[in-house]
């Protein structure tokens, strides 16, 4: 291995940490949010407004911080990835860094509108307008972009993650855990679209589940300069 690769391996193994960390930072920042608080089950906007006070909105923004940052080193370790892969994987590879673009721009799009916008609009007062921004509505805008990037970007990303992890030992695990990954993005696509709760309720559990384990997976990889 020459200097400049060992350099990537280096830079997707911190990739895929801090990505894994800032992961588990935002579910711990919600548990610790959603033990305090009940989850708040949107009628209307009238009526959400109600049951949320200014201290869980920011509650609620801090822990969205921590997602956006974990979107955009989640693209960082893709291009990792695609530094670091032999040349004849190097389109799927590069494939994946577009879906996952989409991913990261879609997502990024909804947390920074909820962490800006909707918060201050909320501490203001104003609120004409806000109901397809708040992401709680389960019809507004802000949550069908914010789940198309969960489900179908994320799971065409992880997919063709997967064909890039052929092997044995941890780069066979690696390559099991994107492929469940991405069957539980899709899975969550479809019950989004028929509006099939139990099906999004698999999808969250599933996705968070696999998506950390696959992260893990790929930092051993990194560390241990296994060959892509």
């Amino acid at each position: 291995m020459n200097r400049t690769t060992d350099v990537f391996y280096r830079l997707g193994y911190w990739g895929a940490v801090l990505f894994t960390i800032t992961g588990i930072l935002y579910g711990v920042s919600m548990g610790v949010l959603l033990s305090k608080y009940p989850i708040p089950k949107y009628i209307d906007l009238e009526q959400y407004l109600m049951e949320v006070d200014n201290k869980f909105i920011d509650l609620y923004s801090f822990s969205q911080g921590f997602a956006f940052v974990s979107t955009l080193l989640f693209v960082f370790f893709l291009c990792t990835v695609h530094l670091c892969v032999q040349q004849t994987k190097k389109f799927i590879s590069l494939l994946s860094i577009c879906f996952g673009s989409a991913f990261m721009i879609l997502a990024c799009i909804n947390y920074f509108v909820q962490f800006s916008i909707v918060r201050q609009s909320i501490h203001l007062g104003v609120t004409q307008n806000l109901e397809n921004l708040v992401q709680f509505n389960p019809n507004s805008l802000m949550n069908a972009i914010n789940m198309l990037a969960w489900t179908l970007f994320l799971g065409l990303t992880c997919l063709l993650l997967g064909f890039l992890f052929k092997g044995v030992g941890i780069k066979l695990y690696t390559n099991l855990s994107f492929f469940v990954t991405s069957l539980f993005c899709l899975i969550g696509f479809f019950g989004f679209v028929f509006n099939e709760q139990f099906l999004l309720l698999i999808f969250q559990l599933g996705m968070t589940a696999g998506l950390t384990v696959s992260a893990i997976f790929v930092a051993i990889v990194f560390y241990k300069r296994i060959p892509i």
